[in-house]
């Protein structure tokens, strides 16, 4: 077996302050060849975290922005699950989001595969939700509708409905009657 041997030379330009290299040049025993290449270092953009933390169900999946990623610390393929807890004072069950292994991974896209019944049943409570703090962990998904003012009058009548004691006077019985619980609905 006879041994070849080359001569390589390999040159370039290369740009300290962006990270690129430029006019590569390869000789082999003192040819050039043609090739030209120029690549540039990878630069990962910061993501822009916005005011408000938002998750949006669409038809399969649910898309969550920077700020809710973020709040609710997710990374990359961490596992996220919507359950339904029964709120203490309304008596209903509300949507809650938080990290757990039994939910779906989260994609470098901030999305989640979220179809099927699951996403039908959430679908009755909105489109659009903002989070609000509920447990440790664990955060309430409240609809954004398009009239935020009527969500926050509800609020109110929540709040104010938990302060009352009601007490209604029936003429034809002449006795008091105490209400315990009264629910409202819209």
């Amino acid at each position: 077996m006879e041994k070849i041997n080359k001569q390589i030379t390999v040159t370039f330009e290369f740009n300290v302050e962006d990270g690129t290299v430029s006019k590569l040049k390869c000789f082999s025993d003192g040819v050039e060849s043609k090739k030209k290449t120029t690549t540039k270092a990878s630069t990962k953009a910061k993501p822009v975290l916005e005011d408000k933390a938002i998750v949006i169900l669409e038809t399969n999946k649910l898309v969550l922005n920077n700020r809710c990623v973020s709040d609710l610390g997710l990374v990359w393929e961490d596992r996220v699950a919507i359950k339904y807890e029964k709120h203490p004072k309304i008596k209903k069950l509300i949507p809650t989001i938080s990290k757990d292994e039994s939910g779906n991974k989260l994609s470098k896209t901030n999305t989640v595969q979220y179809r099927g019944n699951a996403n039908t049943i959430l679908a009755t409570y909105g489109s659009e939700f903002g989070l609000e703090v509920y447990k440790e962990d664990v955060w309430k998904l409240i609809p954004i509708s398009e009239n935020e003012t009527i969500v926050e009058e509800l609020e109110e009548i929540e709040e104010k409905a938990e302060e009352l004691d009601v007490t209604i006077l029936i003429d034809e019985q002449e006795e008091e009657i105490e209400i315990e619980e009264l629910q409202f609905k819209l």
